[in-house]
């Protein structure tokens, strides 16, 4: 007989960046600098200081990722700021030449498929997230999208996490929450839910999940001979 074991969270959400996707910066520097023509440490020299204070959302970034500016408005102010001259169709491609996917992980979400309701959190912004939704397999598995541009609020703000316990209206310490920043590990604590602090750490991961009821791989159905 197969025993199950009785589930103790409701639901899952997964961070996007460097969990879900790794982010690879290097090669968006160098994407966005040859489409403008620009050298690419003078053009990143640029965009850090277009990102400063980004932790604290007070950036052009951060007003971006809470959707406080339209992307047409953000490409304008990152080109006054990096003295591009980038049209919003040059901008795009390069711009999500960022992610790459986390094929370790993406088993992990396969194997998640269909035992609990899957969500995505993250601090991401309107070109990023119709990139990455669409692109890559995985994101077909999540259920319910959570993000930043769209709540008008970003990770560690508490409106975030309570946007996504809503969604399913459920209590803070029946979501288990995947991500990588610890202060964004720490806000969703703030609010109650479960944390899983993620650094490639997969078999923790595994582990952590089998804990709260969920199984790796899943478990088949119990056959007839078993049942008896």
């Amino acid at each position: 007989m197969v025993m199950r074991r009785e589930k103790k969270i409701k639901a899952i959400a997964f961070d996007v960046g460097n969990v879900l996707l790794r982010l690879n910066y290097d090669r968006i520097v160098s994407s966005l600098a040859r489409a403008g023509k620009a050298d690419p440490e003078q053009l990143w020299q640029k965009m850090q200081d277009l990102f400063a204070g980004y932790d604290q959302g007070r950036s052009i970034y951060a007003e971006y990722e809470k959707g406080l500016l339209d992307s047409t408005e953000f490409i304008k102010r990152f080109n006054n700021a990096t003295d591009l001259t980038l049209s919003p169709a040059d901008f795009l491609t390069p711009w999500n030449d960022l992610f790459d996917e986390n094929q370790d992980i993406s088993k992990i979400v396969a194997a998640l498929k269909g035992q609990l309701p899957l969500m995505l959190l993250s601090n991401t912004n309107e070109m990023h997230a119709d990139n990455f939704t669409k692109k890559y397999e995985m994101m077909r598995h999540f259920d319910h999208h959570i993000f930043s541009h769209r709540v008008g609020a970003m990770k560690p703000d508490e409106k975030i996490y309570r946007a996504a316990l809503a969604v399913l209206d459920l209590e803070p310490a029946e979501l288990f929450f995947i991500e990588d920043r610890e202060m964004n590990i720490k806000g969703a604590q703030a609010v109650g839910i479960k944390t899983f602090q993620y650094a490639n750490n997969d078999e923790e991961l595994i582990s952590a999940l089998r804990e709260e009821g969920l199984n790796f791989p899943p478990e088949q159905p119990a056959t007839s001979n078993e049942q008896q």
